[in-house]
């Protein structure tokens, strides 16, 4: 069950959403965008990233909830969207609706909502508590941002192990079928989509080499300086060669290059502070 809402006043607009598991396994959201938004729009956000998360965690029956009377119509065709914007939000509304085996959504009461509602509050003020909840800021809109999306026919990396994965055909080659069959180990295909194994990490999604490139500009996208390759990782991609590229799309940004702080002392060793008491300092 996904329960969404939406809100926009003189603070700015949030969007927020919470997203229950049959085994009540539960996951909280709440968007802060950095763009104006009405309430409408905002729900439609919300709605959009939980329909995301609900198709990252494998999730093939959603039943929605939410409590704006016009959104619920748009999609149950009760209401027309005459609005330019609202049809394009409805538009990828429906698209992401399509990869579900079921989909409902109903109108509810604010109250019923409640806590979805007291998400959006704290996500479109000026000062957001983290607190355990999953925090976002979008600064362009849903339908305005092009989506890292998989691209078949785009011959890259990939392809060799997800063929030996799906079919277990291999190169002729000896040395690059076994090189192949060890290296496939570290990953797992769910449908057509490939990911790596990690210890210390969830899941990491595989990007083909132009998503890749989106992936970086979107890191680096209104914050200057800002290209760690750990960023794409807590983000939950990866490739390759990921931390050699991140460093050469450093040496091409002018900004980076003119306004980075340079590092001026010596590199030497952490030097632990030890603390008696929790506490205490």
């Amino acid at each position: 069950m996904l329960f969404v809402d939406g809100s926009a006043n003189s603070s700015g607009s949030g969007a927020r959403l919470v997203l229950v598991r049959p085994d009540k396994f539960l996951v909280e959201y709440a968007l802060k965008l950095d763009f104006y938004a009405c309430n409408n729009e905002a729900e439609y956000e919300a709605l959009l990233a939980g329909l995301a998360l609900a198709l990252e965690l494998e999730a093939d029956r959603l039943k929605a909830h939410s409590d704006s009377q016009l959104v619920v119509g748009h999609i149950n065709r009760l209401y027309e969207a005459k609005d330019r914007r609202m049809l394009k939000y409805l538009k990828k509304v429906r698209g992401k609706i399509s990869l579900f085996k079921e989909f409902e959504i109903v109108q509810i009461s604010r109250t019923l909502n409640a806590r979805a509602d007291a998400l959006s509050k704290m996500a479109s003020s000026e000062t957001t508590s983290r607190g355990n909840m999953y925090t976002e800021v979008l600064s362009r809109p849903s339908i305005e941002r092009e989506e890292v999306t998989h691209i078949d026919h785009e011959p890259s990396w990939m392809d060799p192990i997800i063929q030996y994965l799906k079919d277990g055909t291999l190169p002729e080659d000896r040395k690059e079928a076994r090189r192949i069959t060890v290296k496939s180990a570290l990953y797992i295909l769910k449908g057509e989509v490939l990911y790596k194994r990690s210890f210390s990490w969830p899941l990491l999604k595989c990007l083909r080499p132009t998503n890749a490139d989106r992936a970086m500009a979107e890191v680096h996208e209104g914050i200057c300086g800002d290209h760690s390759a750990h960023k794409i990782l807590r983000r939950e991609f990866f490739w390759p060669t990921m931390l050699e590229d991140a460093q050469n799309y450093v040496k091409k940004c002018e900004q980076c290059q003119k306004f980075s702080s340079v590092p001026r002392q010596p590199a030497t060793q952490y030097s632990p502070i030890s603390s008696p008491t929790p506490f205490v300092m």
